[in-house]
Order: structure tokens, then sequence, then C-alpha cells
């Protein structure tokens, strides 16, 4: 309640005819009725004092976070403003005797805006209510009974504040700068949403979608939903329906044996929950569905599906039961109901990789090849790489013409690394250099025919070995490769051919392998190499019976960490492995081993395959700081060690002799002729080690 009293201040007598409100002790809501007063006397001679209010929540959350604004009604330069601490309570101080605008503004929640006026130090209770915006647009799916609609409007309070504002001379209102807080009413407190039908609650949900249980079909029913706050349920978003749920068949399965091309596709007939084991009413037969397209109906005593000739692709089925409507009141009608779940089967059948075809059997058909035309394509019995051989012949001449030869299917799925390339030797003869009669190179990824290579006829081409990556539409794909002769005139071309046919997965291997003594331990031979191309690893490791090195005569900083899928290498001397690694160098130790050549190679090792090996690398272990001696045959290097001049005696022998340092640099060479002795010149070379490499 508001009391009027006139206050006198003996300093301002002459101004005693001030009319104020006080206000005592009460609670301020959001959205009462206001009334404004004015202040009379002059802010110089008024006095401050201690305001504090006491922010509470109709849900029962802290308020911390809400702005509380004191804005002088005559004068805005009275102006004070705070944010609610967890505890709520705001304590204005310095607050000077005028009538003052009040608000209290935090997201989620009504406005407080309201007339006070400040006399003496006050507890001011603020309780704001909680905005309980509604859900939106609700629509109930009759068949499946499902229920969806949109959550409440976003309504976004203005925190605003003036803190460090610049007043301009007259103007009474201040401009505030919004301030949101960035989320909508009610979000603070907001749990879920309630379902109802027929005005009953019939469930809770946090998602903006919900499915009744079954319902009577032909009767009509009234859905609703609220959104749920802590301070309780929003208003009620309704609409009306009418129920058209028919019991869908259960359990549906699918299958397809290994390399077949049919699907058998299994279901059991519809249950009434709240009868179990007793028949529904009214079934008649069922309807089959592959990706979304009806396929098939069979009775009502049937439960089961063959879906046969089918390519090598994924599919999806479901099912659903017909109705005679009669026992549900609905004489001569026939209802459908809603589809199972779907069921996912994948058929996959067809070549194996690698997958080759010589037509050593002078049949297409052999493996499956299908042709175009009218025998334009054939085996040419004759001619081959070596033969026979796949033939394109111009004859029977024909014109503006597409002919196709087309692989069965080929296997490129399941696999996780490497490239699928295929391989093929071509060969063409050509009669008029046109440019017009070309050769196309096609594979089909399940959807489409994609171009990898073609050939024109501007020149003939004797047999020469042709490589195409078909990874990216191959992989991952039941795919088919083809040969397309197209063109505007077979007569301007003898013919192509085509031989050796090899379509196969290729994992890439390391390379760039290098071998050489680790000076000064003479026991040690390092190995380093490159890792395959997109493939990195880092780290370094040692071998030296059972001790592990992480670095080499450096910093790791330039090697690159993996991209891919490559778990490592294996590593193998003289064809036997040695040891696995993670990095791309290792130190072997070769203590206790025999003096001789040593052979390397390594192979890079992916999840799901290994690689073939990289460059093998020799090398010639002695435990002595000298050049390397050994005899090949026929071959004596001398005296060894020595000062820098050797002496060698090939006794017959013709080739090339190399000297390489240990690190794999190559440092001179020279031709070894029969029954010659050359002079090696090492002079020039620090004291050390070194390879020498004789090639017959």
């Amino acid at each position: 309640m508001f009391h009027f009293f006139s206050l006198l201040r003996k300093s301002n007598l002459k101004n005693a005819f001030a009319l104020f409100l006080m206000l005592t002790p009460m609670v301020i809501y959001a959205g009462q009725n206001l009334k404004k007063y004015e202040a009379g006397s002059p802010t110089s001679d008024r006095l401050s004092v201690t305001i504090t209010c006491q922010v509470t929540l109709s849900s029962g959350e802290s308020p911390e976070g809400a702005l509380l604004t004191l804005t002088g009604v005559n004068n805005p330069v009275l102006y004070h403003e705070q944010y609610a601490p967890e505890s709520g309570e705001v304590i204005f101080t310095g607050v000077i005797e005028a009538n003052y605008r009040l608000r209290a503004v935090l997201q989620g929640y009504y406005e407080l805006d309201t007339l006070i006026t400040i006399l003496e130090n006050r507890l001011i209770p603020v309780f704001l209510q909680e905005m309980m915006n509604n859900p939106r647009n609700l629509s109930v799916d009759s068949l499946s009974l499902c229920v969806r609609w949109q959550a409440p409007v976003p309504v976004y309070a203005e925190l605003t504040s003036r803190q460090h504002e610049i007043m301009k001379t007259g103007n009474k209102t201040p401009v505030l700068q919004s301030k949101k807080s960035g989320a909508f009413s009610g979000k603070r407190s907001f749990t879920g949403y309630g379902v109802f039908l027929d005005g009953l609650l019939v469930g809770n949900t946090p998602d903006t979608s919900f499915v009744f249980e079954p319902l009577v079909y032909g009767q009509s029913y009234l859905a609703g939903v609220a959104a749920i706050y802590l301070s309780g349920y929003s208003e009620i978003d309704t609409c009306r329906f009418t129920s058209g749920f028919l019991f869908p068949p259960r359990n549906i399965t699918g299958e397809t044996p290994t390399m077949t091309d049919y699907c058998h596709i299994t279901w059991e007939a519809p249950e009434d929950p709240q009868n179990p084991g007793q028949a529904v009413p009214g079934i008649t037969g069922y309807k089959i569905y592959r990706n979304q397209v009806f396929i098939a109906y069979v009775t009502s005593d049937t439960n089961e599906y063959y879906d046969l000739d089918l390519v090598p692709v994924n599919y999806s089925y479901h099912v659903t039961a017909l109705y005679d409507l009669t026992p549900y009141g609905f004489e001569g009608q026939t209802g459908e109901s809603i589809a199972t779940d779907p069921v996912d089967v994948s058929v996959i059948y067809g070549y194996e990789l690698p997958f080759e075809e010589y037509f050593n059997t002078g049949l297409f058909e052999t493996n499956q090849w299908t042709v175009e035309g009218n025998n334009n394509w054939r085996i040419s019995g004759q001619a081959g790489n070596p033969a026979p051989s796949a033939e394109f012949y111009f004859s029977p001449p024909t014109s503006d013409y597409s002919l196709s030869l087309t692989s069965f299917y080929i296997i490129g799925a399941g696999y996780i690394d490497g490239s699928i390339m295929l391989d093929f030797d071509l060969k063409h003869t050509l009669v008029n250099a046109t440019g017009g009669e070309k050769l196309k190179v096609e594979v089909f990824n399940g959807s489409e025919w994609i171009e990898v290579a073609e050939y024109v006829n501007n020149e003939s081409l004797d047999w020469e070995p042709r490589s195409i990556d078909i990874t990216e539409p191959a992989k991952g794909n039941i795919f088919r490769v083809r040969f397309t002769a197209h063109g505007i005139a077979t007569a301007d071309i003898f013919n192509w051919m085509i031989d050796n046919i090899h379509v196969y997965r290729s994992c890439a291997p390391p390379t760039d392998l290098i071998a050489f003594i680790n000076l000064p331990n003479i026991f040690d031979i390092v190995l380093n190499w490159e890792a395959p191309e997109n493939n990195f690893r880092k780290g370094l490791i040692g071998l030296d019976n059972g001790t592990n090195h992480n670095t080499f005569g450096g910093s790791t900083e330039n090697i690159k960490s993996s991209r891919r899928s490559l778990v490592g290498y294996n590593v193998y001397r003289d064809d036997e492995l040695l040891t696995f690694t993670d990095t791309t160098f290792l130190i072997v130790n070769m203590y206790g081993m025999d003096w001789g050549v040593y052979e390397f190679d390594i192979s890079a090792v992916y999840a799901d395959c290994e690689s073939g090996p990289s460059n093998e690398v020799g090398i010639y272990y002695t435990p002595t700081i000298s050049v390397s001696y050994m005899e090949i045959q026929n071959l004596a290097i001398y005296p060894n060690p020595s000062t820098g001049l050797f002496y060698v005696d090939a006794e017959g022998l013709e080739g090339k002799l190399s000297v390489y340092s240990f690190s794999g640099k190559h440092l001179l060479e020279t031709p070894i002729s029969k029954n010659e002795k050359p002079v090696l010149s090492l002079e020039h070379f620090p004291v050390g080690a070194y390879l020498v490499k004789f090639v017959a």
C-alpha cells in the first residue's frame, strides 16, 4: 500500500510544497500497474541512503546475472546498476532521495519495471516471474501416431547497461545499448515437454517428438504438448487428429548368402501388445518395399520373400501389413499399416582381387565378360602378347558407334589401405589418323561409369603396358571395368587389341633404402629409408640385443608424423624377417655375426596389407676399419688394408667397378676389361671403410 506524506526540511522551507511518494515494505512483482511521482527538492540538498534489493525467482533458481537499475525519474543522471550475485542480494549505496524507476531484467523472466520513492534505507523484495512460453506447431502422423512440435519461440530479454555512458544535455531518456545474455527465455530452467492425450498427461520427453501407444483406428483424439519449467507447465498447444494406426509386421530380417545375387526377407505377423499371442483382426497380406519402392505383395499366410537377380549393391527393405477394415467399423474399406523399421542388406558377389584375364580359353564367357556389337569384339587366337587377346575389329564396318567389352563384377569393398590398379597391354593399328576413333576405359562405381583413360587413333601402337590407378571409383565398391571403342567410322582403324588384364591392390612400399656402418661403432649397421608417399612415421629406434636407442646423430624435428593407416615396417635380412619398427630408421647390431655380405630390404605394414619390398641393399660386414675385401669368382682386390692404392685382378672378367662410401655416396667408377689389372686410388679420400661394387 502507498502512503502520502508532506515532508518539510528546515534547510529548505521555501520549497516545502513538494509531495513525495514513500514506499512501505512490500514485494514488487513484474507487470504491476505503476504511477508516476516527481521529486521537487534539489539533488544537492538531499540525503543519500542505502537500498537493498532481494531478488527471488518463481522457479526457485539462483537469480545470479539479473540486472537491476535505478534511474532518477526527473534526473536520469541519478543512475545505479548492479548484477545480482548468486545470493540475489543487491545493495545500492549512496542513493540520493528521489523518485526512481526500478528495473530488473533476467533472461527467461518477465521484466520488472516500476516507480519507487527513495527516502530512507530500505529492503525491497523483488520477485521475477518465469516466462513459460509454450511449444508451437503441434502435428500428429495419424498412421504412426508420432507427435511432433517446435520448441517455444525464442524471446530475448534486453539486459541493458548504462555504465560509463555519456549523457547528452536535455536527453532525459538514456540511450541503452543491448546486452543480451544469448539464451532464449526459459532456457535457464527448461526441463522438457509434457505430452497430453485428451487432456491427460501420458508422458514427458526432452525431445520434440513422441509416439502415442496404439490407438483405436478411426477414433478422434486431442493431442497436446506443454513445455516444462521449474515453475510448472506452460500453456498447452493442441491439435485434433483421427487415428489411422494399424499394427505393422514385426521383427523383419534380411540376409544374402555369400557370393549370391538374392536376398531373403522374413518378418512376423503383427501383434497387439495388450493381447499377446492373439491374431490382429483384418490382415489380408503384406507389401514388400526395396529402397522405398514397392516390389511385391504376398498373402497373410506368408512371412518371407526372396528378392532375386540383384546386382551387388546395398539395399534397404521394409514391409507393411494390408488390412480389411470391416472389423474396425469401416466395411468395404482397406488400410495399410506403417512400415517396419528398415533392414539393410549388402549383396556382395564377384571376382576377388587380384583379378587376371589372359583370354586363354578363347571365350569371353569364361570370366563372364559381356560384349556389344555385331561381333566387332572378338577373341583373336593368332595375335596377342602372347596370343590370344581381345580384339575390337573394324569389320563389320560401323559408323557412329560405341561398343563395349565389359567385365563381370569385381569386389573392391572391404579394403582399408592401398590403391586399386588396372594394368593391361594395348596395341592399336590404324588406317587413317583421323583422331575420331577412340578407345575409352571406364570403371562402374556402383551408380555410374567413370572414365579413367582414353586413347585416340593418332598413330599405331605396338604392344605397350598401361597402368591406371582406379582407386577412387573402385575402392569400397563392387565395380566393373569396360573398354569402349567409339567413334565415327570403324573403317578408319584396323583394330584395338587388349591383353593381360590385371586388376589388383597395391600397397606402396618404402623407397630409397640405404645402409652404412655406424662408425665408429663397427658392429652396427644403420638402415634408413623413405616412407611411402603420403605416409610418414615419426621417431627413431635402434636394435642392439634388446636395448633400443631413440635417436642417432641428431634430432627428429624434420621427420613427419603419420597421416594414414601405415602401421610400420618389417625389416628383412637375407629374406628373413629381422624385426618390426614404426620408424624409418633402424640400427642393427651385428655383433657375433659372420663376416660377409648381408642383403636388407624393407616392407611397409598397413592395417590390412603388407607392401612388396623396397629396393634391396647389400653391405659387406667386417669389424675392421679398412676397405672391405671379398672375392667374387675370379675378382680380387689387394692389398687390404692399404694406404690408398688398390689393385684389381679380374682374371678374365669384364664389367664395371664402383666405389661407395658407407653412407651410400658414389665416389668413383672404372671399367674392367679382360686381363687388365687397373689401380684404384683412394689417396684423396679420408681414412675409413669403403664399399666396392662389381657388376659383370
